[in-house]
């Protein structure tokens, strides 16, 4: 844990912080002592300078592995608003974006003369991860993304909203989880309708949420939606589906792994429930894209409504 940032300090403390054992015998020039400071030997020293030390390592996230290497955090603390840590040492924060809104579709008279119409679930929020050495009472703002809603019955086919995005900024860290787009529908397969991922930044590393994909395939010439799974927080794209084919899947996370599945999201699945009236779910945990709402077009008045988005969250880990 790092030295003290005021009041008195002693060379007992600064020992013990450098790895020796309190009590016994050391010199301020001594190297391990020194090294907590980068000064060469001989140098000039002055106790002050040792304020806020630590002989810890800033957590470094390894991207193959997805984990620190300080290995799991001892301490995780979620937050929504403006904190101060809680304790020096080895930190890491993490970001993440809300999650944006699946599409929602209705029934044939909603479609004009399109044959079909298919929908995309919402895109999952970016994340971005920054690990350092802080100081104990440090202080950070926040801005907290929310969840994209999914488009319900209004009365008429429409995009979900996008997601929110979340920023933490103080002592020289700058973190940006940009929220996932909404789910988007599309009248008879003419265009691209996929919703866009999150963007991340200022982290040590940064990734980018998952997409809700766009139905690539000819569902639905014989009167049905085709319709799309939400992104997930981090990267992993929604699945497809037809609505007499079962729940499109959602986007499962890369992210989804070890101690970190708790809190990142994956996307909702698009069209949940009895033909033809089929939901999109809701992301899941945090920073998901909810999935798409898909029906059989030519059942009257049969509403599809998408999802919404989980919220973004801030992750705030120490290593004792």
């Amino acid at each position: 844990m790092a030295l003290q940032t005021s009041g008195q300090i002693s060379i007992n403390d600064i020992h013990v912080e450098a790895g020796g054992s309190s009590g016994s015998a050391c010199e301020i020039n001594d190297s391990d002592i020194r090294g907590l400071i980068s000064k060469s030997s001989g140098a000039q020293m002055a106790f002050n300078e040792w304020y806020g030390a630590s002989a810890v390592s800033a957590p470094v996230w390894n991207s193959s592995t997805k984990t620190f290497d300080l290995g799991t955090p001892d301490t995780i603390q979620t937050k929504t608003g403006n904190f101060t840590l809680s304790q020096g040492g080895a930190v890491a924060i993490i970001a993440i974006g809300g999650g944006g809104g699946g599409a929602g579709v209705l029934d044939t008279s909603q479609k004009s003369s399109a044959p079909a119409i298919r929908t995309s679930g919402g895109a999952g929020g970016g994340v971005a991860i920054k690990g350092f050495i802080g100081t104990s009472g440090d202080s950070y703002s926040v801005s907290r993304g929310s969840g994209g809603a999914g488009h319900t019955y209004s009365p008429s086919i429409g995009n979900g909203s996008s997601g929110g995005t979340t920023t933490v900024s103080g002592n020289s860290v700058s973190l940006t989880a940009g929220g996932g787009s909404g789910g988007q529908y599309d009248y008879n397969y003419s265009g691209n309708n996929a919703s866009t991922g999150g963007s991340a930044s200022g982290g040590d590393a940064n990734y980018v949420g998952g997409i809700g994909i766009n139905i690539t395939t000819g569902y639905g010439n014989n009167g049905g939606n085709g319709y799309g799974g939400g992104g997930g927080a981090g990267g992993g794209n929604g699945g497809q589906a037809h609505p007499q084919s079962g729940a499109a899947a959602r986007g499962t996370s890369p992210l989804d792994t070890g101690w970190l599945a708790t809190y990142i999201g994956n996307g909702g699945r698009g069209g949940v429930g009895s033909w033809p009236y089929k939901q999109g779910e809701t992301g899941q945990s945090y920073g998901g894209g909810g999935g798409a709402g898909g029906t059989n077009a030519d059942s009257p008045n049969s509403a599809g409504n998408g999802g919404s988005g989980s919220a973004g969250i801030i992750l705030v880990c120490y290593w004792n």
